[in-house]
Protein backbone atom coordinates (compact mmCIF):
# COMPACT_ATOMS: atom_id res chain seq x y z
CA UNK A 1 0.00 0.00 0.00
CA UNK A 2 1.41 3.05 -0.92
CA UNK A 3 1.72 5.95 1.74
CA UNK A 4 -0.20 9.34 1.42
CA UNK A 5 2.20 11.14 0.34
CA UNK A 6 3.58 9.04 -2.30
CA UNK A 7 1.47 7.72 -5.71
CA UNK A 8 2.20 3.99 -6.37
CA UNK A 9 1.42 4.38 -9.91
CA UNK A 10 3.74 8.01 -10.86
CA UNK A 11 6.59 10.02 -9.80
CA UNK A 12 4.02 12.42 -7.43
CA UNK A 13 4.90 13.58 -4.29
CA UNK A 14 2.21 15.47 -2.07
CA UNK A 15 1.24 16.88 -5.16
CA UNK A 16 4.28 17.69 -7.19
CA UNK A 17 5.07 16.01 -10.83
CA UNK A 18 8.53 17.31 -10.95
CA UNK A 19 11.71 18.21 -8.94
CA UNK A 20 11.19 20.83 -6.44
CA UNK A 21 13.26 22.40 -3.78
CA UNK A 22 11.63 23.39 -0.65
CA UNK A 23 11.87 25.78 2.65
CA UNK A 24 10.86 24.99 6.19
CA UNK A 25 10.82 27.58 9.03
CA UNK A 26 11.74 26.13 12.13
CA UNK A 27 12.46 22.80 10.29
CA UNK A 28 14.41 21.28 13.58
CA UNK A 29 11.57 19.61 15.53
CA UNK A 30 8.05 18.89 15.95
CA UNK A 31 5.80 19.52 12.86
CA UNK A 32 8.87 21.37 10.97
CA UNK A 33 11.21 18.48 11.42
CA UNK A 34 8.93 15.89 10.61
CA UNK A 35 7.94 17.56 7.44
CA UNK A 36 11.55 17.76 6.73
CA UNK A 37 12.00 14.34 6.89
CA UNK A 38 9.13 13.25 4.31
CA UNK A 39 10.13 15.60 2.08
CA UNK A 40 13.81 14.40 2.33
CA UNK A 41 12.35 10.93 1.13
CA UNK A 42 10.79 12.16 -1.98
CA UNK A 43 13.65 10.98 -4.69
CA UNK A 44 11.75 14.27 -6.56
CA UNK A 45 13.28 16.92 -3.70
CA UNK A 46 16.05 18.46 -5.41
CA UNK A 47 16.92 20.39 -2.40
CA UNK A 48 15.83 21.69 1.05
CA UNK A 49 16.12 24.42 3.43
CA UNK A 50 15.40 23.87 6.86
CA UNK A 51 15.55 27.61 9.39
CA UNK A 52 16.35 27.23 13.45
CA UNK A 53 17.46 29.52 15.77
CA UNK A 54 19.83 26.60 17.27
CA UNK A 55 23.42 27.61 16.11
CA UNK A 56 24.74 24.63 17.10
CA UNK A 57 22.25 22.23 15.15
CA UNK A 58 22.61 24.74 12.24
CA UNK A 59 26.42 24.53 12.18
CA UNK A 60 26.60 20.71 12.30
CA UNK A 61 26.59 19.32 8.95
CA UNK A 62 23.23 17.35 7.47
CA UNK A 63 23.61 13.88 6.33
CA UNK A 64 21.51 14.08 3.27
CA UNK A 65 23.64 16.26 0.67
CA UNK A 66 20.12 18.31 -0.36
CA UNK A 67 19.31 19.29 2.68
CA UNK A 68 21.07 22.95 3.99
CA UNK A 69 20.62 25.07 7.53
CA UNK A 70 19.99 28.64 8.20
CA UNK A 71 20.27 30.40 11.46
CA UNK A 72 16.90 32.29 11.64
CA UNK A 73 15.56 34.01 15.02
CA UNK A 74 13.33 36.92 14.35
Amino acid sequence: MASPTHSSTSREFLGFKTAFNALILGGRGGIGGAMSQALLESPLLKGLIRTSRDPEWVAASPEDPRERRVHLDL
